[in-house]
């Protein structure tokens, strides 16, 4: 069963200690991700869809300057329905985007592969770029954002989700986010028109019917 994206949410805000938006999640064999952008690096972050907390797969911190981090959190089997996301944040950061991208055909006992963070913390490169682990019948997803408005162009190969210029109190900020399919190793990238502090997260869903051991074997090597 190949894996399929369900539905996407987005949401923002300025100065804030709590965002809460509603995401609608169907189908079968469900995994639910939540990407948190923020340009803050020392607030802490939780997650919980319909009451029930998410698990962080990991965060990608930009030094030296300050600016951002990109948390990624994961949820196996997420209700059905329409239920809340609710971002916690402590201490209050400035722009805060968040991300929930719902999936089917994930598997239900192990459903992500190893975890992904890059950033440009000086603004001086371009394109952005991570390398995912992954494997074929694999999806990879991405997200991430950059500080300021701009254009934000999705590598060969991917299939972007949502891409928002994002403007709060004159605040400007850039997120965006893809899904490519699985290899034994996947490059993800986005063109920008211009260098920008960047900050993004990577992670390759395992399909239902994907071998246990052969998955366990492959982290132990």
């Amino acid at each position: 069963m190949a894996i399929t994206l369900d539905a996407y949410t987005g949401a923002a805000a300025i100065n804030t200690t709590s965002i809460t938006f509603a995401h609608t999640v169907s189908g079968s064999d469900r995994y639910l991700l939540v990407s948190v952008v923020k340009d803050g690096i020392g607030s802490s972050v939780s997650v919980t869809y319909n009451g029930v907390s998410m698990t962080l797969l990991g965060q990608a911190i930009a030094t030296p300057w300050g600016f951002g981090a990109c948390h990624l959190f994961g949820l196996i089997a997420p209700a059905t329905g329409t239920n809340n996301v609710v971002v916690s944040i402590s201490p209050t950061d400035w722009i805060v985007t968040c991300a929930a991208r719902s999936f089917n055909g994930v598997h239900q006992t192990i459903p992500v592969g190893t975890y992904v963070g890059g950033f440009d913390g000086n603004g001086d490169s371009s394109p952005i770029t991570i390398t995912v682990s992954s494997a074929i019948g694999e999806l990879v997803v991405d997200g991430g954002g950059q500080v300021g408005n701009g254009t934000l162009t999705a590598g060969v190969g991917q299939t972007s989700h949502y891409n928002n210029n994002i403007n709060i109190s004159s605040h400007t900020f850039q997120d965006a986010g893809s899904i490519k399919a699985g290899s034994t190793s996947v490059g993800i990238s986005w063109q920008s028109n211009r260098n920008a502090v960047w900050v993004w997260s990577g992670i390759s869903l395992k399909p239902v019917g994907a071998s246990i051991a052969t998955d366990f074997f492959r982290r132990r090597v």
